[in-house]
Parts: C-alpha cells; structure tokens; sequence
C-alpha cells in the first residue's frame, strides 16, 4: 500500500518547481519566467484564504483563482495560459510524490475567441509596394500578395519551378505558371498574373548578374548578395523593414496571405479558386475570407459613392 505523501507547503511546492522540476525539463527562459510567474500568483491567493499546504487546496480553490483573474479582467488568453501553468505545476507535484489526488486535472481552461485575421487595406498594400525598388524584394512580396503563399512554400521555390511567358501582356490566356510544394510534399501549379510576372522578370535579371559576380550556381529562385538560398529569417527581416518605413502596424509575412485571399474574394473571385490558392484541404478554412471580403466591398461602397 502505498505511502500518504507528506504535506508540503504552498511555498515550498514552488521552489521545487522553480529549481528543480523546470531545469530537468529544459524549458526556454521565457516559458520558466511565464510559469514561475503564473503558480506565484496561485501561491499568494491561496496564502490569501488562508490555506498553507497543497494537499488543502481542492478544485473550488483552483476555479476561485481564476474567477478573480476574470474579475480583473485579464484576457481570455491570458486566463488559458495560466491554467495551463498551473496544470503543469501540478503535474510535479504529482509526478514528485507531493500529492496523490490531482485537482488541476478537472480544471477547465477558459476557451480563447478567435480573432480575425489581420489584412492590408488597399491603401496599406499600395503604401507597401511604394517603398520597394529592389527587383527581388519587389519579386517576393508581389508573389505573396498574388499568391498567397506561406512563408516556407516561397522560400523552397526552385527556378525549375517556374515557367513564365516569353512577353508578359494582360492577355488572359497570357499567365505564367509555378509549382508550389505544399504542406505534406504536395506539389501544385498555380497560375501568374501579369503583375507577378512582370516582377519575376525583373528579378531573374538581377539574379543573373549576382550569380555572375560571386562566381556561383544555384538552382534556389530568391538568392542573397552572395548567390546563397535566401532564409526564412531574411526574408520576415525584409518585409519587417518594408512594412515600417510604410507605417504599417501589427503585420507579417502571413497578412500578406490573409490579404491575397480577402481581396481576391472581395473582387469576386470564386470560393473554390481561393481554396486552391491557398491549398486548404477543407473549403470551411477558406470561407472565413468571404466575411472579410464583405469588409472591403464596404470600404468601396462607400469610397465610390456617386
């Protein structure tokens, strides 16, 4: 039979956590800084109704804690994270012999409403596109804005991969074509207009005259000054730097792919195109940017207004 655990106390049950159960687990400093932080909160509660020993705390206790973080109104998110936090101190407990029962485990995080997705405006992608000169930067962030490609699905595109018209014109049977690797090792090829054509053209110019001057091959579509594969990192750095000499707050590479779809959708383009240009399996992902689109046709209702 085994053993009743001794008691142990509120404080105590942190500084294991603190010192040991969080070292042997190898976690990242801000993650260590997030959890210390959330169970202390828990501790000074607790100390607050009186209570010393964790083997006295019970699931009413757990559920008051985080009715009061409601009634400071922390976010939701905020609120998911620390109950989280505490399930997992209460896992060392557990785990180290501290406790047989596990409260925690009943505890229900608060769920976290789904925010929508940031998109540019037209008056924000123009505002963008305006501070680009360089020929590949120009290259990726039109892609990104016809395309709507992730972030990995660009900087994997190969030159093989890409098939352009001899002369770029807006006739509409005039496209270029490029093969995507989607997610899984999926490949897909995905039509270019004349605007991302145009772009690539430039582009493959200047490649050339890098590929020249370092004395080098490479078959990868976006290179840097040295004719090297172009990294993910380098490329959020870029956009990073485009977006703020344009003013423009709280984007990334992946609002260029919500503003792809949005406008392709408030421009009448088909549903079922926009799932196919985004590669999602199921369409329900999709149909979120019909609702945004709804956003930007009323901008225009009201920017056009006779």
């Amino acid at each position: 039979m085994d053993a009743t655990p001794s008691p142990i106390s509120l404080n105590a049950g942190l500084l294991e956590f603190v010192g040991v159960y969080m070292p042997s687990r190898d976690l990242a400093r801000k993650t260590r800084e997030e959890y210390e932080r959330d169970v202390r909160g828990l501790v000074e509660y607790l100390q607050g109704i009186g209570l010393e020993y964790w083997d006295e705390v019970e699931l009413k206790n757990l559920q008051g804690y985080l009715a009061e973080l409601d009634g400071r109104k922390l976010t939701a998110s905020t609120r998911n994270r620390k109950t989280y936090s505490i399930k997992t101190f209460y896992n060392c407990l557990v785990g180290r012999g501290h406790l047989i029962d596990n409260p925690a485990e009943r505890l229900v995080p608060p769920s976290i409403p789904k925010r929508e997705p940031r998109f540019l405006s037209t008056v924000e992608y123009n505002a963008l596109l305006a501070q680009i000169s360089n020929p590949r930067d120009k290259a990726i962030v039109t892609l990104f804005l016809q395309l709507g490609l992730r972030l990995s699905e660009l900087s994997g595109l190969k030159m093989f991969d890409l098939q352009l018209p001899g002369r770029v014109t807006k006739d509409p049977e005039n496209v270029g074509l490029i093969r995507i690797k989607r997610k899984g090792s999926k490949k897909e090829h995905q039509p270019l207009n004349w605007k991302a054509c145009e772009a690539l053209k430039n582009w493959l110019r200047a490649r050339e005259t890098i590929l020249r001057r370092q004395q080098t091959e490479s078959d990868a579509l976006f290179l840097n000054k040295y004719g090297e594969a172009l990294s993910n990192r380098s490329i959020q750095r870029m956009l990073e730097k485009y977006l703020d000499q344009a003013g423009i707050e709280y984007a990334s590479v992946h609002t260029l792919r919500h503003t792809a779809a949005t406008h392709y959708a408030a421009k009448g383009g088909d549903i079922k195109s926009i799932q196919d240009m985004l590669g999602h399996s199921s369409l329900e992902t999709t149909q979120l940017y019909v609702s945004l689109a709804q956003k930007v046709q009323q901008q225009m209702v009201q920017k056009l207004a006779l």
